[in-house]
């Protein structure tokens, strides 16, 4: 039963956010890919909307209660019912549509079915996981449970502190107390549940790697892919290895930095080009809960300058802009290398791992080897595709990216924000759901790119005597006769 209620604070927080989303999209959810994008970002929406209202019943003195914590998701079950008779009826039944009707034949309907079986399997046994297993001795427990159950006993907020600070009003972190959305989502899940149970705390971990598997096929489905190349690239940011892991063992705040890194990246990109209120408001929340999420998600951030560039310069000068603004990343970065701004009150003794580890694990471990491998490879022999103007801000953000990620594994940035431990999978954890959304644009267009035109069908020769194409369309008449002209024929009928 416990373990029921889990799953309906996971229900909940996605119903709460699918109301919100549906409610500031303006576009039609009709279009291919369109109602699985608006899928995707519906939880993480919905994350920062139920811990919004948590933390704003503390700051008000109302104590947490049941009924309290049903109210986002009853408003929004009024909003869906609301909507369900227009656009997102008409959205549902466009992708059911889609799926039912036989455009792919053969080994692509195959292929579909295939992949869509085996995410949907992974994807089970991953929820399945994090339900059965207590947190582990590590971020998951020490600062994400510890905090989510205090909180949920003391039916609010109530602060943390290092033991420098601590006295015996105030409790005692064992680690640096990160940003509050992660204990908060533990606390709403308890609240639903009814207790705080170790082994059901982290059922929101799996949506946030769901909400990016849909994320990546709703933004490589509308931007013209086929049914079948989308759910593919969406496989490949669903089997990331350690993304996996932060899944299936839940509490860290990376998998959910990495989410909200990925939707504002993607509807900010939607925004530029379709300048729509519902996709900027989107890109707002998304940007809130990277900064709420994890105390790195600031250092995030610069990688939607490229995309936010292309609103205000041609449409030809985005791959320059993009650069230029790419550059000054990596020189900025080397800058913080050498200096080290973050290091004030960093221990020598926990010395940042450096580049060498980064590239360990980027190209020898089995987390990203792969990843990495593929985008060497689609930088060298893509680069026409992935510096055209459509595809532009997106590099631009993925070179901002690996300009970020040098910051968080060569200076003492990614022990203050990050913690001593686990930087590098912290940090790759957020970046790579990202990299594979560009890996898979990239891929697509290149093989569109590679691919032989298809031919033309010759235009039709008309004949100069016949006449005007009117007259060509009439029976000939017999010799001798005279042809009137009917009043009302065209060649339009």
């Amino acid at each position: 039963m416990i373990t029921l209620l889990a799953l309906a604070s996971v229900a909940a927080t996605m119903a709460t956010g699918l109301a919100l989303v549906c409610l500031v999209q303006r576009s039609p959810m009709s279009a291919p890919g369109a109602a699985v994008l608006a899928a995707g970002a519906a939880y993480p929406v919905g994350a920062l909307v139920v811990a919004t209202w948590m933390r704003a019943l503390a700051a008000m003195g109302v104590e947490w209660s049941l009924p309290l914590a049903l109210v986002p998701p009853g408003a929004a079950v009024v909003a869906l019912a609301w909507m369900g008779r227009n656009e997102l009826a008409v959205g549902v039944r466009a992708a059911r549509t889609r799926v039912a009707r036989r455009d792919a034949e053969g080994v692509a309907r195959l292929a579909w079915f295939a992949l869509l079986g085996w995410l949907a399997l992974r994807f089970a046994f991953l929820q399945s996981e994090v339900l059965a297993r207590p947190p582990l001795p590590w971020e998951a427990w020490l600062d994400t449970a510890a905090r989510g159950a205090v909180w949920h006993a003391w039916r609010g907020i109530v602060p943390f502190v290092s033991p420098a600070e601590w006295d015996s009003g105030r409790y005692l972190a064992a680690l640096p107390p990160g940003h509050s959305l992660p204990p908060l989502l533990d606390a709403y899940a308890a609240l639903i549940a009814g207790r705080f149970d170790d082994t059901v705390i982290h059922a929101p971990w799996p949506m946030f790697l769901l909400s990016q598997v849909l994320l990546v096929y709703g933004a490589v489905r509308t931007s013209g892919a086929a049914a079948v190349p989308a759910l593919a690239s969406a496989a490949l940011v669903g089997t990331l290895p350690l993304a996996n892991a932060h899944a299936a063992l839940g509490g860290t705040a990376a998998l959910p930095l990495g989410t909200y890194l990925l939707t504002a990246v993607v509807f900010a990109s939607r925004a530029t080009s379709t300048r729509a209120p519902g996709d900027v408001a989107v890109t707002a929340a998304a940007i809130a809960g990277m900064l709420w999420s994890s105390r790195a998600g600031v250092l995030w951030l610069p990688l939607l300058l490229p995309i936010a560039a292309a609103v205000v310069v041609r449409p030809e000068r985005v791959p320059r802009l993009s650069a230029g603004l790419v550059a000054c990343a990596v020189i900025a970065a080397s800058a913080a290398a050498r200096l080290d701004p973050f290091a004030r009150g960093a221990s020598p003794l926990m010395p940042a791992p450096g580049l060498g580890v980064l590239a360990e694990h980027a190209l020898l471990h089995g987390n990203w080897h792969l990843l990495a491998y593929a985008a060497l490879a689609l930088g060298v022999l893509a680069w026409r595709q992935w510096s055209a103007p459509t595809l532009a801000g997106l590099s631009g953000a993925i070179g901002v990216g690996f300009a970020v990620l040098s910051v968080l594994v060569t200076t003492s940035a990614g022990r203050t924000m990050i913690g001593a431990t686990g930087i590098v999978g912290h940090a790759s954890t957020a970046f790579a759901p990202l990299l594979a959304l560009w890996v898979a644009q990239v891929s697509w267009a290149w093989v569109g790119a590679a691919r032989p035109p298809e031919p033309v069908p010759p235009a039709p020769v008309v004949d100069p005597g016949a006449g005007d194409a009117s007259n060509a369309q009439r029976p000939a008449a017999p010799p001798g006769d005279v042809v009137l002209p009917t009043p009302g024929l065209d060649a339009s009928r």
